[in-house]
């Protein structure tokens, strides 16, 4: 089983690309296409009530449809590192607030914790405590790390295998996965940034422009090669474009799809 889709879809120059002209950003109409959407508003600030459950209404139409929430910056950048009893109490309040619903009305998919850069080997102890003892619901417990260093030390392998958590694979300039990817944990997580290397490294004014990029249908092609390694032994997939600006996420993941689906052999796509 693949979860194919987007990190988002509320962007305004999606209009007249993905989005017919003059169609406001909508949930209802991004779920013909693709059955999971990556929140990443979540990381930002706290989504209302009202929010949440008009998500649930709309994606309670779509078939089998699937959210992926990344946890709060809040959590994972700060109190994190600092303060664990607190991390702990804010990791709670946004279970019962944000996943405990979606959880109750099937539509889970993974929750995303993203540490920071300057995450070290000396937090693993306060990350344990977090992942021990959150309650996510039936949401997949993923973990995505800035480095491969950290990713894969014995004290954070030790982490992943008592708490369940699976490490995300990452395309960008700073991690291809041509040369790392982890799977068979029973699910793959996979998020495709770009590969903007320009933007990627340097201090740009405008935040989104280190995703600014278009995949080829070759690059397309190498990377369908390693989800199909994760769908071949067995594990439930996950698959999110965030390379946003200009409409390229949405374009790039249905190529992917279509690539998917007519080179996948034995694989099912089900994304409808």
């Amino acid at each position: 089983m693949i979860w194919l889709g987007c990190s988002g879809w509320a962007y305004s120059d999606w209009n007249g690309v993905f989005y017919p002209r003059g169609m406001s950003s909508s949930l209802s109409y991004y779920g013909k296409f693709f059955n999971s959407v990556e929140v990443n508003v979540t990381f930002y600030r706290q989504v209302a009530d009202d929010t949440i459950s008009h998500w649930i209404r709309t994606a309670g139409k779509l078939a089998g449809f699937r959210f992926s929430i990344k946890a709060p910056g809040t959590i994972t950048h700060d109190l994190l590192l600092r303060d664990i009893k607190s991390a702990v109490a804010e990791m709670e309040k946004f279970s019962d607030s944000t996943l405990r619903p979606l959880s109750r009305a099937h539509l889970s998919g993974a929750l995303l914790v993203q540490l920071p850069p300057f995450f070290r080997e000396s937090h693993a102890a306060n990350l344990e405590v977090l992942l021990s003892t959150a309650d996510i619901h039936e949401f997949k417990g993923v973990l995505e790390f800035r480095s491969e260093s950290i990713a894969t030390s014995p004290a954070i392998q030790k982490i992943c295998n008592q708490t369940g958590y699976t490490p995300a694979n990452t395309d960008s300039p700073a991690a291809r996965l041509e040369s790392y990817a982890d799977y068979g944990h029973g699910i793959s997580y996979f998020r495709f940034h770009g590969r903007n290397a320009e933007s990627w490294f340097s201090r740009s004014e405008d935040p989104s422009a280190r995703y600014r990029y278009n995949y080829s249908l070759e690059e397309l092609r190498q990377l369908s090669s390693l989800v199909k390694k994760s769908m071949d032994v067995g594990d439930e997939v996950f698959v999110y474009f965030n390379n946003h600006p200009a409409g390229n996420a949405p374009r790039n993941a249905m190529d992917f799809a279509a690539i998917m689906g007519t080179e996948s052999g034995g694989h099912q796509m089900q994304l409808f």
